[in-house]
Formats: structure tokens, C-alpha cells, sequence
């Protein structure tokens, strides 16, 4: 990256880490792709600057309410959330952040939208098992016995929301 950096890697000398997030609202596997295809992956990471994790939105908000839920809501019996993205589309944007040695964040409010990203964690996992690999589901808020224990057994972390507290 240095190399890439040019005259400012000067700048970047009396700094431990640059931190920054692969994320876009959509298009999300073409974004992904494009920082992987030009070599930005683990191997490829120095301590001046990390690019990384990448973070992908997979439902609303419990607040909307919009967070992607397996039962409908009581308020609205018709309607159980959004699903920002279907199941494969998932499935390929963490397996190709995965593979490539990237941290995936992913914002799931609903018990629809974590078990989906445990779904897709889960297979990536399978074909390409990494101890550490600290994938984050981020607020986790809307969550059953059979998902913590997922959650555990993958080692997941779960990043909760204390307002949540509230709102649920």
C-alpha cells in the first residue's frame, strides 16, 4: 500500500493505524469486489493503513419498524420488515469478504435478517474455516434461544444496541 501511497506515506508515518470501512448502500458485491480485485485483502494489509471490515445492511430499523422479523408484526400482521438483500446475494458478499481475510459487519435488527447472516457466515466457515475470524452482527436485537446458541457456536460477536433495551 505504501507503494500505492506514493508521497503520502510521509504523512501517514506518525500514525499506528488508518482505519477505514468497505460499505455501500447498494451494489454491494460489485463494491466489494472492486477494493478486493485491486489486491486489497489480507495479505495485503500493512499497519499504516487497514481497509477493513467490510459492513453490508441486511434489514431496517426496530424503531421504523422495519427490522426483518420471522413472525409478523402485531402492529401490522401483513407485514414482518425488509430484507435489504436475498440469501445469496448475502451468501456471496460475505463469502467473498471472508476468503479475502476481511472482518464482515453486518447491521441486522431482525431475527430474519441474523439468521441470514448466520446462514451465509455458516457456509462460509464451512469452505473456508478461520479461527478469529471476528464477524460482527451489529445491534442483534431481535433474537431467540436457537440464534444465540448460533451465534456462540460460530463465534459471532454480537454488537447489541443499549436503547434497544427500551424500544423492545
Amino acid at each position: 500500500i505504501r507503494r500505492r501511497m506514493g508521497s503520502h506515506a510521509a504523512f501517514f508515518h506518525d500514525f499506528q493505524v488508518v482505519f477505514n470501512m468497505l460499505f455501500s448502500f447498494n451494489n454491494n458485491l460489485e463494491f466489494i469486489n472492486s477494493y478486493i480485485d485491486k489486491g486489497y485483502d489480507e495479505a495485503q494489509r500493512e499497519t499504516v493503513l487497514n481497509i477493513g471490515p467490510v459492513k453490508i445492511m441486511i434489514d431496517g430499523s426496530s424503531s421504523g419498524p422495519t427490522a426483518a422479523t420471522l413472525e409478523p408484526y402485531t402492529s401490522d400482521p401483513g407485514f414482518s420488515g425488509i430484507m435489504s438483500m436475498e440469501q445469496d446475494d448475502i451468501d456471496d458478499i460475505i463469502l467473498r469478504a471472508h476468503k479475502a481475510g476481511f472482518q464482515v459487519t453486518c447491521h441486522a435488527v431482525g431475527d430474519k435478517a441474523v439468521k441470514a447472516i448466520l446462514e451465509a457466515i455458516e457456509k462460509a466457515l464451512e469452505k473456508y474455516p478461520k479461527k478469529n475470524h471476528r464477524h460482527r452482527i451489529e445491534h442483534c436485537g431481535m433474537v431467540n434461544d436457537e440464534l444465540v446458541e448460533r451465534i456462540k457456536n460460530n463465534q459471532v460477536v454480537p454488537i447489541p444496541q443499549p436503547v434497544f433495551l427500551y424500544e423492545f
